[in-house]
């Protein structure tokens, strides 16, 4: 009866064995990323090349990805700041473990668990990606919206501890505001450039 049922269902939804599958399939690799911390960097990674090719193409004169700093050092991505030899690096982060912990009763300690993770992360990022190559803040990119306003909303003081630390959280909207200040502070520089090359011509 049930099998039947089942049938009767996925006849009322159109949906065949092979779109099911396919499903299941793409619900089943994303659960490997979710339980895999090396997958879970590497999607937060894809994210953020992703959204900055979308925000600034192909532009190695905005931003470049896996930058190399002479320490040795690798950020995920840095922008480069026109007028000054300093970068503002990113570096990804998907603390997702222990946020998905937070919705089980039995899980007492998940919230004190998420909150050691971030502001681990913060604190990695900020001993990292700040130096002499750098300029005085870093962005942390969280690849999930529902991470980032559950710190927002539930742990402001996250946001707190990350701005002493002169750590930028983000997630993928959040990001579009800084690319979009990134890419007006470069017009104007450019357009300042020009200015003076056309007045020294004229003079």
């Amino acid at each position: 009866m049930i099998l039947s049922e089942t049938m009767k269902t996925r006849e009322y939804l159109g949906v065949s064995d092979a779109k099911l599958s396919r499903i299941a399939t793409s619900v089943n690799a994303m659960n490997n990323i979710m339980v895999n911390n090396k997958k879970r960097g590497n999607f937060g990674e894809y994210t953020l090349y992703h959204l900055l090719s979308i925000y600034f193409g192909e532009s190695d004169a905005i931003y470049e990805t896996q930058f190399r700093f002479s320490n040795g050092k690798i950020a995920d991505a840095v922008l480069h700041i026109p007028g000054s030899d300093r970068v503002l690096a990113i570096d990804s982060k998907f603390p997702v473990e222990n946020y998905a912990r937070l919705d089980d009763a039995q899980n007492h300690d998940a919230k004190g668990a998420f909150r050691r993770d971030v502001k681990k992360h913060i604190h990695d990022i900020a001993s990292k990606y700040i130096g002499e190559e750098t300029l005085e803040e870093a962005i942390m990119f969280i690849p999930s919206e529902a991470i980032y306003l559950y710190i927002c909303q539930e742990e402001s003081s996250l946001i707190d501890e990350a701005y002493k630390a002169h750590v930028l959280i983000t997630s993928p909207s959040t990001l579009m505001g800084v690319a979009f200040t990134l890419i007006n502070i470069t017009k104007d520089f450019k357009r300042s450039q020009n200015l003076q090359r056309v007045e020294k011509e004229i003079v």
